[in-house]
């Protein structure tokens, strides 16, 4: 499934029937209560836009991937940037103020990377404007999230042979290793104190590991 959450209303987004066309769900977290969104709408990767409330994610259809905007009350979405044929961007997210989005973006040669483009030069009939590129070679940079800032990214590569956690800066744009795992760390997520939660495979299985500055 793909999740997004909206920590003011207490709400999160999700999809089902995923082996199919994705119907977009919400559901209250405190009471449990669902409600059917859209269906069949072929969305996955969703993240939430904090600035305004948005839900963005990426709609596959026709072999096209073509990234969208669902803005509350999230009855319809608008197609706001498709990408050619064996270009697909993966992993969504957006900086807390929305001026940037990022996703993992492979091509159809099989090169992997990082893109860090400006929200608001995405339309349906130009190329986005570029901010940024990480390239890992030959590993492939995954789950990259944007910092509380928005002037870094965090995520993890098999760069070193064993998944770590990296970190993107933006404005120089160079990445440098924070953990040196044997077993490996995952879905790193940067705190608002500055601290660094990720997860670690462990004898218990997946544990939250935290990493103060």
């Amino acid at each position: 499934t793909s999740v997004a959450f909206d920590p003011d209303a207490r709400t999160a987004y999700y999809t089902e029937d995923n082996y199919a066309f994705r119907d977009l769900i919400a559901v209250d977290v405190d009471t449990g209560r669902k409600r059917m969104l859209l269906r069949d709408a072929r969305i996955g990767d969703m993240v939430m836009n904090p600035a305004d409330k948005s839900i963005w994610g990426i709609r596959h259809e026709n072999g096209l991937a073509t990234i969208v905007r669902i803005p509350p009350p999230y009855s319809d979405f608008n197609q706001v940037h498709s990408f050619d044929y064996g270009q697909i961007p993966f992993d969504l997210d957006i900086s807390s103020d929305g001026s940037k989005l990022s996703a993992s973006f492979g091509e159809i040669n099989g090169s992997q990377s990082v893109r860090v483009w400006a929200t608001d030069s995405l339309s349906p009939t130009s190329d986005p404007v570029e901010i940024a590129r990480l390239e890992m070679p030959p590993a492939t940079p995954e789950g990259f999230i944007f910092a509380p800032d928005g002037k870094s990214l965090y995520g993890t590569s098999f760069y070193t042979g064993v998944s770590n956690v990296f970190r993107f800066d933006i404005g120089t744009q160079k990445f440098e290793a924070l953990t040196n795992a044997s077993t490996g760390f995952f879905r790193p997520m940067p705190q608002p104190d500055g601290s660094l939660i990720a997860y670690e495979y462990s004898g218990k299985g997946l544990q939250p590991v935290q990493f103060r500055p």
